[in-house]
């Protein structure tokens, strides 16, 4: 028996085949058009079809699929705000369930089940209080108190990325509000703010390949670009306020970040943390599941090859793609690098790096 889980981006539809234990089988991804109609509908059985061909499993092996999708779920499955995304959600069940007769067709908020599947398999494994924020075309949250998602009375529990952080904000959220969280750290966030910083100091912006190509952004802040950092600091302040006052209302054990523009956010980060004399040494653990391995193990190539320095880091890799990340940072045969595969073996050599410079600053 298997099960399908498609997550409806604002850009695109990734989708995996899972086994009962959670094991991926195979994934596929394809653009997003409006998922309105026979043609939409089709791009999105199509997939189904694709990830079943990878796995060389007949269709009827699928027992369930589960849709999650940006927007608040109600009990009644009827969602009425839809910001980032054109989409008829019972008229998709019904063409899966057509499709797919076999299987049980359900549709959940997507960070709500990224929270889910954290607490199933993933970091937050044996956590009771977590707040999942996922980053990408827009900004997400699931948030489990006691063990349990908060969906509150309409589906719109964890709705973090609406937060009014700017009420003096002119522009428009895609949600009709103004001054809202993933106005500001989302992938379009963060492009809205680079563009916004060009107009202001009378600057072309560096070419992009739509509203939310975070990545050139990403890549212009790491080459120095002033304005593109101006961006990416803006991202960061709304982001860290935003999460301090979750903070205050829920007081999670973890907080958990993931989504399409987390990777880059991660590496940004990394570099602003590694430049810090303060810091000896950096400990990462990454959830493969949430975030691209690959693209996290690139992101922390690049910082230590900009930054070229001799601080040790320590990582971790979990999930379905923790491998092809440790072959990518084992690979690169820096000594300063060090990868485990268990938490333990991790946690034991960060505290082994952090006697020695404890050591090291003694002896100076």
């Amino acid at each position: 028996m298997g099960l399908i889980v498609q997550k409806f981006g604002g850009t695109s539809v990734k989708e995996g085949l899972f086994d009962e234990d959670g094991n991926l089988l195979a994934k596929a991804s394809v653009p997003t058009p409006p998922i309105v109609d026979a043609a939409g509908f089709a791009a999105v059985t199509e997939a189904i079809d694709q990830v079943v061909a990878k796995a060389q499993v007949p269709r009827a092996f699928v027992a369930g699929i589960g849709l999650a999708v940006p927007c608040p779920i109600p009990a009644s499955g009827d969602a009425k705000v839809k910001a980032n995304i054109a989409i008829n959600l019972p008229e998709l069940r019904i063409a899966i369930q057509q499709h797919c007769p076999d299987a049980v067709v359900k549709y959940e908020n997507d960070a709500n089940a990224a929270a889910m599947g954290e607490a199933w398999l993933g970091s937050a494994k044996g956590v009771q209080n977590v707040v999942m924020v996922t980053i990408g075309t827009g900004v997400g949250g699931g948030v489990i108190v006691n063990g349990d998602v908060v969906s509150g009375v309409v589906g719109a529990g964890g709705e973090i990325g609406h937060m009014c952080l700017n009420p003096a904000e002119e522009r428009t959220c895609g949600c009709g509000g103004h001054g809202h969280l993933e106005q500001y750290s989302s992938a379009t966030g963060v492009v809205s703010n680079y563009l916004a910083e060009c107009e202001k100091a009378g600057v072309e912006p560096i070419e992009l390949t739509g509203p939310s190509d975070s990545k050139d952004v990403f890549q212009a802040c790491r080459e120095g670009d002033k304005l593109a950092l101006a961006a990416a600091d803006t991202m960061a302040d709304y982001l860290g306020r935003a999460l301090a006052l979750i903070a205050n209302v829920v007081d999670p054990e973890m907080f958990l970040i993931g989504g399409g523009a987390s990777a880059a956010v991660m590496a940004e980060s990394l570099e602003i943390v590694l430049s810090d004399p303060q810091v000896e040494s950096v400990f990462i653990n990454v959830y493969g599941g949430i975030t691209s391995c690959v693209e996290v193990a690139n992101g922390i190539l690049e910082a230590v090859a900009k930054l070229g320095g001799s601080k040790p880091i320590v990582v971790r890799f979990d999930g379905n793609a923790a491998a092809e990340g440790l072959h990518i940072l084992a690979s690169a045969n820096n000594p300063n690098i060090h990868v485990s595969e268990t938490m333990e073996g991790a946690a034991a050599k960060a505290a082994q790096l952090a006697g020695e410079a404890t050591q090291s600053k003694e002896v100076r």
